[in-house]
């Protein structure tokens, strides 16, 4: 498999991510290669990693500029024909501004940077990103996200039935179970938890 990396003004993971696709290829033998933001042709990629990093600072939105450069067009085009890409931390973000995932990133609940190891246990290991782990397999990667809770903002809220006042929209509540992450029925841990 031959891996882009995507490299944006400002992001600092482009090398780990680099290293770990040529690793996750089968060796050292030049299956992964740097791209950066400006060019507009993926071809002969079978898969795109968005590392990352603070792409241009963040000073926007968290992936927002980085989400408008020339390459995320092709990136876009490219997956909606199905090419694999996957979004690390600021790529995550980068890939959701872009459209790629139906959504908005927000603040975690607690207003603070969460930092810390998740278990996540493996649903479906069909997939090209799991087919090497058993299903039921619990795995630990880590979380860090300060802009990290993943909100459908597709559908318009609905509105009470009594009062004629939107209802809140899943995911944005105070109340109930939160998700500060990308990773579905994560619970946020109160400090000193």
């Amino acid at each position: 498999m031959i891996w882009g990396v995507l490299q944006f003004p400002g992001s600092c993971d482009e090398r780990d991510a680099l290293n770990a696709c040529t690793i996750a290829s089968g060796g050292f033998g030049g299956h992964a290669k740097l791209v950066w933001h400006e060019e507009t042709d993926l071809s002969g990629f079978d898969g795109i990693v968005v590392p990352g990093g603070f792409s241009y600072g963040d000073y926007l939105r968290c992936g927002a500029i980085a989400a408008r450069s020339p390459i995320m067009a092709d990136v876009k085009a490219k997956a909606l024909k199905g090419l694999k890409v996957l979004g690390v931390c600021n790529g995550f973000q980068i890939i959701t501004e872009a459209g790629l995932l139906p959504g908005a990133l927000v603040r975690n609940a607690s207003l603070h940077f969460v930092c810390r190891e998740v278990k996540l246990t493996i649903e479906n290991n069909a997939t090209w990103f799991t087919n090497r782990m058993a299903k039921g397999q619990v795995v630990t990667c880590p979380h860090l996200y300060y802009l990290g809770r993943l909100s459908s903002v597709s559908v318009p809220p609905a509105a009470d039935a009594v009062t004629g006042h939107p209802l809140p929209t899943p995911g944005l509540s105070t109340a109930g179970p939160r998700n500060p992450s990308p990773v579905s029925g994560h619970q946020e841990r109160k400090e000193g938890q």
